[in-house]
């Protein structure tokens, strides 16, 4: 976009992102699943699951739409739990955003920043100790397989 169009259409932009944080802290898709307290955890998409599985127990702030984050309801959840942890795959993008604010949150210093999470990695980080990072996995290179139809398919083969 050419700068003089730009420049009226971040009103516009920053008008929809006020919006945007406004529905994201009533948005069903990001809730508090209170359970014990000692143990407070924010997470999203997979992560959740392996979450669930490895405690329970545990309270839990599953966000369906991460950005933007809802800084309230975050907030209300880090207040009512005694540790707090946020579990996500690869990079600390809710990690960083919750420290931003001010929040004391564990995370990549505990969860594995390489490779997937699973239910005994998510259970091994939280229990106390730093789970192990990934060994790379020893399986023969190959082309990446296009969908049907694909018309880059005809062209990206060697």
């Amino acid at each position: 976009m050419l700068p003089v169009n730009a420049r009226k259409r971040h009103v516009v932009v920053e008008e929809r992102m006020r919006a945007l944080r406004e529905f994201a802290e009533r948005f069903a898709g990001n809730r508090i699943e209170w359970g014990d307290r000692s143990l407070g955890i924010i997470t999203a998409g997979v992560a959740y699951q392996y979450v669930r599985e490895a405690f329970p127990n545990a309270s839990v702030l599953k966000l369906g739409m991460a950005h933007p984050l809802p800084e309230r309801l975050v907030r209300e959840f880090a207040a009512g739990v005694g540790r707090l942890v946020v579990v996500e795959e690869l990079d600390p993008i809710i990690e960083t955003h919750v420290k931003a604010m001010g929040i004391r949150a564990e995370g990549k210093d505990r969860v594995p920043i390489l490779g997937e999470l699973n239910t005994r990695i998510v259970r091994q980080a939280l229990g106390g100790e730093a789970a192990p990072l990934p060994a790379p996995a020893d399986v023969p290179g190959r082309p990446p397989n296009l969908c049907a139809g694909c018309p880059t398919a005809a062209s990206s083969s060697p």
